[in-house]
């Protein structure tokens, strides 16, 4: 076995638990290692749906949506009567909290000795589009997609950011985590070189 790279859910209790486990198995094998996307986050994103059902600007709609025909099935949101897409901002999909939390636990079992030196943490991100396809009806992905060119009036305000600074010998290839409204108001976490 050469190097093994977990992709990010890890089915245990919690991120300290995955920590734990998963150097003391895979250790001289793992370069970084995830927090497992434990407890509220283990069902992909649906742990996102209060940042949907919170929003001044939506809600839910009679569209029923299922990612497979055997998966559950989720009510979408729509935009409530008077609203339009500018309207629509979300201000935290809480990665940056939830990294800031992870990362204390990787790095005192670091320094414990129970996850090797050579260890990096990893952050696992969710693709916006995942967000919106699972979450917004159809007719709202184009609009809210950040992935899609807006024009500069579409564009409200400069985005508001939550930066947490990490160690880069810490951190897999990066070395600050910004969470971040992109131009089209849907939070992008990013990943920053240098900070």
């Amino acid at each position: 076995m050469r190097h093994v790279h977990l992709v990010g859910s890890v089915p245990l209790a919690d991120a300290h638990e995955v920590f734990s486990t998963v150097s003391e198995a895979l250790g001289p094998h793992l370069k970084r290692i995830p927090d497992g996307e434990t407890g509220d986050r283990s069902d992909w994103i649906t742990w996102l749906e209060p940042v949907f059902a919170n929003n001044p600007a939506l809600e839910k709609s009679d569209e029923l949506f299922r990612i497979h025909a055997t998966g559950t099935e989720r009510v979408r949101y729509r935009l409530r009567t008077g609203k339009n897409v500018r309207d629509v901002a979300f201000d935290n999909l809480f990665y940056a909290d939830v990294s800031e939390q992870s990362y204390s636990e990787f790095a005192a079992l670091k320094r414990a000795g129970r996850i090797p030196h050579n260890v990096r943490f990893q952050i696992d991100l969710v693709p916006a589009h995942s967000v919106i396809w699972l979450f917004l009806q159809d007719d709202l992905h184009g609009p809210l997609d950040p992935t899609r060119r807006l024009s500069a009036r579409s564009i409200r305000s400069p985005p508001a950011c939550r930066t947490i600074r990490l160690p880069s010998s810490s951190m897999s290839r990066r070395r600050c985590l910004h969470e971040c409204n992109a131009t089209s108001r849907m939070p992008m976490v990013r990943i920053a070189e240098r900070c």
